[in-house]
């Protein structure tokens, strides 16, 4: 009978602390919408996300025990009761756990998760404001180092709270180590090779080519690099591939690389005439790099034609679109003054050979 009533005494006690919480979470959202807080920077609503994201949720673990130290307490056992909630159900040498530890570790979480969070808004804010346009991707290893050191001093401080025997912690992460690390030589290797692309080799918005594939780099994480190639399609390539492969990124020196075209004309044309004709209209167009001036130059004399190569420095990002500005702009120049652009033809003579009569 008395197990009931304090199991009665208790619920009520629980649902009290539910309601309040309920009721603050309620009242925190409304002024969350109110005031546009998702929005806002991290700079202005720190407070209110430690609120909502620490504050409550810890409320929250805490009632629990605190609405069962009250329903004890009414007949005198929340001594008691307190010893029990610190009393280790768990209890060796290399390890010890009661209800008490375990609501630490839980709240410990939500404060270093609000921590990380937090961190993360004020790096990508102070980025931002410095250069928006590289903000993305100068973030990312900061971000990920960051998230080492906040989940590994986490890890740390919950080993610390259920004290685990350091020494049976050697051995036991000792013995893992070696078949661990066999099995994961290549994710380790792609970590390596992930954290050296993220220090400034590559960065999120470059366009690089990789194994014939041209793309622009959308994502970098510690195994994988993905790019989004010129058809559309979404490649994964792990970071260690991209390096072994020797890629080529396009955008780190000034965002344009060469093209060589070339168009035939006919034996006879002023080939100086030509190159200047071609040099000017090329150069009007306005799309190539201003500091690398068009050159035209001569390759060959070929079987119907004198070959002519047109070296042109055009923007990597829209390449395809340039270099076909450029062809329709060389037949069109061409076209207007007059030169021939010769077709393959060959001229067939057939000899005939007459034949004795016999008599």
């Amino acid at each position: 009978m008395l197990l009931a009533v304090q199991l009665v005494i208790w619920w009520m006690m629980q649902l009290a602390c539910i309601l309040t919480i309920a009721c603050a979470h309620n009242y925190l959202d409304k002024y969350r919408d109110k005031h546009h807080l998702a929005q806002v920077p991290v700079s202005k609503a720190w407070f209110f996300r430690f609120l909502y994201y620490v504050a409550l949720p810890a409320a929250m673990v805490l009632s629990f025990i605190l609405a069962v130290y009250w329903a004890a307490d009414v007949f005198n056992f929340g001594e008691l009761t307190w010893k029990v909630i610190h009393t280790d159900i768990i209890n060796t040498t290399n390890f010890k756990l009661s209800i008490f530890t375990i609501a630490e570790v839980i709240i410990l979480w939500m404060v270093f998760n609000y921590i990380n969070h937090t961190a993360k808004g004020f790096i990508k804010l102070y980025l931002s404001s410095k250069d928006p346009t590289t903000a993305v991707s100068r973030s990312v290893m900061i971000i990920n180092v960051l998230q080492v050191i906040v989940w590994g001093a986490w890890l740390l401080t919950a080993l610390s709270i259920f004290k685990v025997n350091n020494t049976w912690l050697v051995v036991v992460s000792g013995g893992l180590s070696t078949g661990i690390g066999f099995a994961m030589k290549d994710i380790l290797e792609n970590i390596y090779y992930g954290i050296s692309l993220m220090a400034g080799r590559i960065k999120i918005g470059d366009y690089i080519i990789c194994d014939g594939i041209r793309g622009k780099v959308s994502s970098i994480s510690y195994t994988s690099t993905l790019i989004e190639a010129t058809d559309g399609s979404v490649i994964a390539f792990q970071n260690s591939q991209l390096l072994t492969k020797n890629y080529k990124n396009m955008t780190k020196n000034h965002g344009y690389e060469l093209d060589v075209l070339e168009v035939g004309v006919a034996y006879g044309t002023n080939i100086s005439q030509v190159k200047q004709l071609l040099i000017t209209a090329i150069t009007n167009l306005g799309i190539t790099f201003e500091e690398k001036p068009v050159k035209v130059v001569l390759k060959s004399f070929d079987d119907s034609c004198i070959t002519l190569k047109i070296l042109v420095w055009v923007n990597v990002l829209t390449q395809y679109g340039d270099d076909g500005r450029i062809m329709e702009c060389i037949y069109d120049t061409l076209s207007e003054n007059g030169i021939e652009i010769p077709f393959p033809q060959r001229e067939i003579t057939i000899k005939q050979n007459s034949l004795p009569t016999e008599a």
